[in-house]
């Protein structure tokens, strides 16, 4: 990305600088781990997949509210947006656990975890306690099950049991926040382990090792889970059901697989500056000499190519019946349904893809325009805001408007657009002025 670019809103994945715990010596007995370059700059391609990502989950939830059909295009949005979550997780990985993979490639001790935590809370907690007073203002009664929910909720403990996954009502979308907090106390303690190795080579075999384990740890959880028994009916936006559904595949302990892709992708940002497009391999070249398109951008593709294929070539509708049984039966062993969200293809892909874009000539920058940078930006608010909003608008949008491909795409554009000004007020009276305090308290 082009240093002369500039964007009305700050981009949300710069790297932190690594501020370790020792800065002006390394550990006795350590030095820089072989092969090891350590740098710190932005992740090109990152902003546009997280804006992709949030506007896959908007979609879905917009498919939800209208029924729309299971297959085809309204079938992307559908039927696969949750995958989008997936996409947060992964990308979340890497950007956390960067900071942690340049101290070790350059030998030095672990980062400030206290300036981690409190800039991990500064991003997290006002936008969403801001939303959760909100939601509980307008949908909850305050009885003695929506106190324990809202307890859970700004605790972030609400992932551990079904009574609580959803932790306000309407607002499904709020079941990830809990989810990700978790992840964020999971990482220094997995860094901990990372940390006592000598190599690049080492500490990704321990990111491996680790997702298998976590493999082992669902499947003994799912033998020992006792069935829950969810009850036969709901208010309208409770969840209860689908919580139960969801345990114990779905719990933060699990998910942190997920994220674990995005670490193993960082570890090869240690070596391989973000910015700088490999010179070897190009498959086409502008008028002035440079590298249209090179090795990387053609991976790009390639993995975009393979995550189309992992989300849709599961149908085989157009092989023969017979044919397509069996081809099915075989293609769904390339995931594990015990880590959902189609671990680990689906995570891997992702993660390949956020490399390849980052070396890239061209695929980074068309990710990182300028519009996908500003819903980058917003999209803490508009993932916390557009499902509410979606709801509201729903009730009040004329029945027979809903019923046409105009009308659905009007509503559609109609709760993204009321997503994006709320995201706005978000960020510019909420997320950002905190951002700004903990900057001048110094972390």
């Amino acid at each position: 990305m082009s240093e002369s670019t500039t964007c009305l809103l700050p981009p949300p994945n710069a790297i932190e600088p690594v501020l370790s715990t020792e800065p002006h010596r390394l550990p006795r007995g350590h030095s820089e781990r072989p092969g090891a370059k350590p740098l710190t700059d932005r992740v090109v391609g990152a902003d546009g997949l997280r804006a992709f990502a949030c506007l896959w989950v908007v979609g879905h939830h917009v498919a939800q509210e209208l029924a729309l059909p299971s297959d085809g295009l309204t079938g992307f949005f559908r039927t696969h947006g949750p995958q989008g979550v997936a996409v947060f997780f992964v990308l979340s990985g890497l950007l956390l656990s960067l900071p942690f993979w340049q101290a070790f490639a350059a030998g030095a001790g672990l980062p400030d975890l206290k300036k981690f935590a409190v800039k991990r809370l500064a991003r997290i907690v006002p936008g969403y306690y801001v939303c959760l007073a909100v939601m509980f203002a307008c949908y909850h009664d305050f009885s003695a099950a929506d106190l324990v929910r809202l307890l859970s909720a700004i605790t972030f403990t609400n992932s551990f049991h079904w009574q609580t996954y959803f932790p306000v009502k309407v607002n499904g979308a709020c079941w990830s926040i809990g989810v990700e907090m978790v992840f964020y106390v999971l990482l220094p303690f997995w860094a901990a382990g990372l940390f006592r190795l000598r190599s690049l080579a080492a500490g990704r075999r321990f990111c491996v090792a680790t997702m298998v384990g976590l493999i082992f740890f669902q499947l003994a959880l799912t033998r020992l889970w006792t069935p829950i028994a969810p009850p036969l009916t709901e208010d309208p936006g409770d969840f209860l059901i689908l919580a139960a559904d969801w345990l114990p595949q779905r719990n933060p302990v699990g998910l942190f697989a997920h994220f674990l892709f995005g670490c193993l992708a960082a570890s090869f940002f240690v070596r391989v500056a973000p910015l700088a497009p490999a010179k070897e391999g190009a498959l086409g070249m502008t008028g002035n000499g440079a590298h249209l398109f090179n090795r990387w951008d053609a991976l790009s593709i390639a993995t975009l190519a393979a995550l189309w294929c992992d989300l849709y070539l599961s149908s085989w509708s157009w092989l023969p019946a017979s044919v397509a049984d069996v081809v099915n039966q075989l293609w769904s062993r390339r995931q594990l349904a015990c880590m959902n969200f189609g671990w680990p293809t689906f995570p891997l892909l992702v993660g390949v893809l956020l490399v390849s874009l980052s070396r890239s000539s061209t695929l980074g920058r068309w990710f990182d325009n300028r519009l996908l940078r500003v819903t980058a930006t917003l999209s803490f608010g508009i993932y916390l805001w557009h499902s509410p909003i979606l709801k509201v608008l729903h009730q009040q949008w004329p029945t027979s408007h809903l019923t046409s491909p105009v009308g659905q795409t009007l509503y559609g554009l109609t709760g993204l657009s009321l997503a994006y000004a709320a995201a706005w007020l978000s960020y510019r009276l909420v997320e950002k002025p905190a951002l700004d305090f903990t900057r001048r308290m110094g972390f």
